[in-house]
């Protein structure tokens, strides 16, 4: 039996946890490995065999997000702005005259994950054709961060959104990615008063409706575009190359924005602890010609390395901060490897990382120590 489906892309959220990077793109369009984050969302959704896309975003994010040309894709895209950030239950509203079709498959811009979960979802709908709603599930250790599915059996019976911990009601996230009857959502809408911060899981108003709400758990590798190190974890899930050289930024790492062990916000990691992980990350990848840029001196940046058996990287002298920025800079890490074969550490997005991003490189804002767990999982999974 066939599902008529329309996909609906939520893209409007403000993006405060992926600041700074969200200060220059949205993250929606941040490059990963030479594409917007948002195209990937899309392939995805047409490998599904969806052909016509709502996306919501917001007024100033409307020209960046109509910049790309989804119809390479195979994809009609219709845009609507919301015009006040009330959630995604109320982004749905406001594309309710777009979408005519039975169901309706919800996907935020900012979620990405191994596999086609968009295809399974509607495997499962056509499964449970009594179902007016299938959301996708994924076991997670940090409950606070999502909304949490209350379960009786395959029944989602409730939605709990970022619990406290030892009062979650399973260990079982809901992905941002579902699918719900058309006019059993928008039937579950009505009289319901849209408040800034009082927001609800779009599914769950179905469920207070007395709908029926199914689960499908997914096993796989899961993104939520949510703080700046998931461009590296985006870029790592979505490229089948390993990486087999790095890049170093010193003059940011080094001598200029990268956190010191003396900062007192307990999530920044000390330059000393980066560059273990650098050299620990060098040595599990076989990476005997790895390269460090800079504006000053090489012996000086050699000097500084050697603590961290850095010192044998290959030095690329940039004299002003124009040739820094320059792809042209690139030239011999892209003799030695293809651009996805390449990790470009750097402390200042802009200025170090958006340009090898938009070359089809792998990059990590090294600020936290969640940029070091990064490393750290990179360096375990090479060995």
């Amino acid at each position: 039996m066939n599902v008529t489906t329309k996909g609906v892309v939520l893209a409007a959220g403000e993006g405060k946890r992926m600041k700074p990077v969200s200060e220059i793109v949205p993250k929606e369009m941040i490059p990963i490995l030479g594409k917007p984050f948002l195209y990937y969302v899309l392939r995805k959704l047409a490998q599904a065999k969806i052909r016509s896309v709502v996306i919501v975003t917001s007024d100033w994010k409307l020209p960046q997000i109509q910049s790309l040309d989804a119809s390479r894709l195979g994809l009609r895209v219709e845009y609507v702005v919301q015009k006040e950030p009330l959630g995604p239950a109320q982004a749905l509203f406001e594309a309710s005259a777009c979408v005519d079709t039975e169901h309706m498959i919800v996907y935020y811009g900012d979620n990405l994950a191994e596999g086609n979960v968009p295809l399974e979802l509607l495997h499962a709908v056509r499964r449970n054709r009594r179902a007016d709603a299938v959301v996708s599930l994924r076991e997670v250790q940090d409950t606070s961060r999502y909304g949490i599915a209350r379960l009786d059996g395959s029944r989602v019976v409730e939605i709990v959104e970022k619990p406290a911990e030892g009062r979650e009601p399973s260990r079982f996230a809901a992905m941002g990615i579902y699918v719900m009857k058309t006019e059993s959502f928008f039937q579950s809408l009505k009289g319901v008063a849209f408040e800034y911060g009082k927001e609800q899981f779009p599914p769950q108003y179905i469920i207070r409706a007395g709908g029926r709400v199914t689960s499908w758990v997914f096993a796989g590798s899961w993104v939520d575009m949510g703080k700046p190190v998931d461009m590296l974890r985006a870029s790592t899930l979505i490229s089948s190359a390993p990486i087999r050289g790095v890049v170093l930024r010193a003059d940011s790492i080094l001598y200029g924005v990268a956190n010191t062990p003396g900062d007192a916000d307990k999530n920044t990691c000390g330059r000393r602890e980066l560059l273990d992980e650098v050299g620990r990350l060098v040595r599990a990848i076989g990476v005997k010609d790895g390269f460090v840029m800079s504006s000053n001196r090489k012996e000086l940046v050699r000097r500084d390395l050697r603590p961290y058996g850095l010192e044998h990287f290959r030095f690329i002298r940039c004299d002003d901060e124009g040739a820094l920025s320059s792809l042209r800079t690139y030239e011999a890490p892209l003799r030695a490897f293809n651009p996805n074969q390449l990790l470009v550490i750097g402390a200042d997005y802009g200025h170090d990382l958006m340009g090898p991003a938009r070359q089809g490189m792998h990059v990590l804002l090294a600020r936290g120590k969640e940029d070091l767990a990064a490393l750290k999982d990179l360096s375990s999974r090479s060995t």
